[in-house]
């Protein structure tokens, strides 16, 4: 059979709310980095510019910016403290939203629109719904409950064709089994690697080689623990004088509710009298090298995690991971044999899995080279594309 021509490769639009560099985005680019461009062809559309447009242009990636208004754009459906005419007032501004993007689908022409966020997953699969094309959600958080949770079960069951979601527990959630399809987030193997260097990220932060070095990576937001963490830390300092902690992140959302908790995290480093033990490294742009200069990864959220990317980019270095137990991370984590699960909400707990790691480095090492082969096994960046791919055909029929 002869090839087809570009312009005979179906187009797949992807729509994403946020321009940062969360655990939602990296997934997105890890997909879009090991799509098979002779099969599928991808547009992105973003709702605000940032890293992730950045990376999506200079891969070649056809990518545009439709900016949500305000009331849009700091909604959120883990809020609850929105008032009726709050909740009138964001509805009122998706009008406009969803012409711009009715007018941007029929531009680009795709075969299927895939969605990856929640205002991208309304926004972005009523327009596809009007413009007539077929629409699958890549659901990466939990529903909760309440009138958005309802809201959003009943359009899960009108919008999408499929729904992917990144852990059985996050479908547990959403309540269906009909279209619902479960695909683990993948992680580039050779990126994330126990072979590379970490001194670079062990010297800006003013670490030196021999140091113990725990951090907890993730974008700040109370629900991720760092306050969890940095009472650990002192429990941990009390007794390992010679181990040095990080805080890698930076405050990315500008949603409703997350005010000032940057600060909080700060102050708490004062208040523990961590100063000069604990590095706030802010947004790294290098993760690969932050995950191999570390000895152990936290993971500290008080509530459920949906999947836990840093999870997977720990295992896949080969680094050893404590991590809070619920929702996907005991998906993730296998208790024991790539890392030691902890009750949330636990610093006595989480402390005393990290000194237990700390005090024998030959557990380290047999877990982290556990977590390297879990990785290599369930959560490789071309098996994760290839699930992918195979829902792309189901929906449009692709039988190639």
């Amino acid at each position: 059979m002869a090839e087809r021509t570009s312009a005979a490769i179906p187009r797949i639009l992807y729509m994403s709310p946020h321009g940062f560099l969360g655990g939602a985005e990296r997934s997105l680019l890890v997909l879009l980095e090991a799509l098979d461009r002779a099969r599928y062809r991808p547009a992105v559309l973003t709702f605000e510019d940032g890293p992730l447009t950045e990376r999506l242009r200079a891969a070649g990636i056809p990518t545009d910016v439709i900016p949500l208004p305000p009331a849009l754009s700091r909604a959120t459906h883990r809020y609850r403290g929105y008032p009726a005419r709050t909740l009138l007032g964001v509805s009122m501004a998706a009008a406009p939203v969803l012409r711009r993007l009715r007018r941007a689908i029929h531009a680009i022409q795709p075969a299927l629109i895939h969605t990856n966020g929640m205002r991208a997953h309304l926004l972005g699969g009523l327009a596809g719904r009007l413009a007539g094309v077929p629409v699958i959600w890549h659901l990466r958080d939990f529903l909760h409950e309440g009138a958005a949770g309802r809201i959003v079960r009943a359009l899960a069951r009108l919008i999408p064709a499929r729904v992917i979601v990144n852990s059985d527990a996050v479908g547990a959630s959403l309540g269906l089994t009909r279209h619902v399809r479960r695909v683990y987030n993948g992680v580039d193997l050779r990126t994330f690697s126990p072979d590379r260097d970490g001194s670079a990220f062990r010297r800006a932060q003013g670490f030196g080689a021999e140091a113990p070095l725990v951090a907890l990576v993730a974008h700040l937001t109370p629900w991720k623990g760092h306050l969890v963490f940095l009472d650990a830390c002192r429990l941990i300092a009390a007794r390992r004088a010679d181990c040095r902690f990080a805080l890698v992140g930076g405050p990315v959302y500008g949603t409703d509710g997350h005010a000032g908790y940057a600060e909080s995290v700060a102050e708490a480093v004062r208040a523990h009298g961590l100063g000069d033990r604990v590095a706030l490294a802010g947004v790294q742009d290098d993760t690969p090298t932050v995950m191999a200069a570390l000895d152990i990864l936290v993971h500290a959220s008080t509530a459920s995690e949906p999947f836990g990317r840093t999870l997977i980019e720990a295992m896949a270095s080969a680094r050893p991971v404590v991590a809070t137990r619920g929702g996907g991370t005991a998906e993730v984590i296998l208790e024991g044999e790539t890392g030691l699960l902890v009750p949330p909400g636990a610093p006595d707990a989480l402390a005393e899995a990290v000194l237990r790691l700390l005090d024998d480095p030959a557990l380290r090492h047999r877990l982290g080279r556990a977590g390297r082969r879990r990785a290599e096994k369930q959560f490789g960046a071309e098996a994760h594309a290839a699930e992918v791919m195979g829902i792309y055909a189901d929906v449009l029929g692709d039988n190639r």
